[in-house]
């Protein structure tokens, strides 16, 4: 996830609760981004480790492609198939309703 910007809400007061509020999340920040980052990372592994184990286990001739990004679901995945312009494609639920739209 290296080179994402992550957008940090912080609602502050005059109250000095809330200013020591402020000052632990800009003391341990850089610590809670490298944990998110490494469990991005290892969420990612472990879907295509998953994804991996379906399609060796129906076909040993398919030349699959490993697209990793990040977003919103819904938007990404439209987006991804526009440009890959597979054919036939295939999505299920609420993506494919945002996408045909």
């Amino acid at each position: 996830m290296e080179g994402v910007k992550m957008k940090i809400v912080v609602a502050v007061d005059e109250s000095e609760e809330s200013m020591h509020a402020l000052y632990i999340l800009l003391v341990f920040s850089a610590d809670v981004i490298a944990t998110m980052e490494r469990y991005g990372d290892a969420l990612v592994k472990s879907v295509l480790e998953r994804a991996e184990a379906v399609y060796k286990n129906f076909n040993n001739d398919l030349n699959v492609e490993k697209v990793v990004r990040t977003g919103e679901a819904k938007d990404v995945i439209c987006n991804t198939v526009e440009k890959l312009k597979p054919t036939p494609w295939v999505l299920l639920g609420s993506v494919s309703d945002h996408c045909a739209k």
